[in-house]
């Protein structure tokens, strides 16, 4: 069975506009070394964001496969929006859509 990459982090890492294409670099990394790939990244996230995702996807990291965690803007936080209903990014003050 082939090992997989997994990739965690922003923007960057989801690929944001080019999440559908062939050539966000996650995908380049999984293929030139020759692994599946699951990208778990999200735009606008934070570093807690980040790191609650990889340890949320623990149980699907199985021996063998290849972990990248990334860093983003540390001044990132979560707020709950009573207009939204959720839970949403705030970077330098703005809310991320």
């Amino acid at each position: 069975m082939k090992s997989t990459a997994h990739f965690f982090g922003d923007s960057f890492t989801s690929g944001h506009t080019l999440y559908k294409s062939s050539s966000i670099w996650p995908r380049l990394i999984a293929k030139g070394l020759d692994l599946k790939y699951k990208n778990y990244a999200q735009g606008g996230a934070s570093p807690v964001f980040i790191l609650h995702q990889f340890i949320k996807a623990l149980p699907n990291i199985k021996e063998g496969d290849k972990v990248f965690l990334l860093e983003t803007v540390p001044d990132r936080i979560e707020v709950y929006s009573e207009h939204k209903g959720e839970v949403v990014s705030i970077t330098n003050g703005a809310l991320v859509n």
